[in-house]
């Protein structure tokens, strides 16, 4: 599997699209609709992905340490709701590297 493009990523306007800039490599491209502010929305979205996928690796790394520490019956109600955000955390990470099922 290839690596994403290394961020930050940007955002560039130019005078029909919305560019998401790596450095000076151009990463995707979004497509204006007309009168709609939901494709700059989408840009600032997919702009944020790396930050997003090394926070989501980060919180991951973090919740595996509290496990291995407190994950025990006299935490049971944190434990079930960690379990569960890094279920949801697991999945987007899986999305992104394009291991989706």
């Amino acid at each position: 599997m290839c690596e994403h493009t290394k961020g930050p990523w940007k955002i560039r306007k130019f005078s029909r699209r919305i560019g998401i800039i790596s450095g000076h490599a151009t990463v995707a491209m979004v497509e204006p609709r007309w009168h709609d502010c939901t494709s700059e929305a989408n840009a600032h979205l997919i702009s944020a992905a790396p930050d997003m996928y090394e926070a989501i690796a980060g919180a991951l790394r973090i919740a595996d340490l509290w496990f291995a520490e407190y994950a025990n019956d006299e935490h049971a109600g944190e434990t079930e709701a960690l379990s569960n955000m890094m279920s949801n955390f697991k999945k987007a990470i899986a999305k992104a590297e394009g291991r989706e099922e």
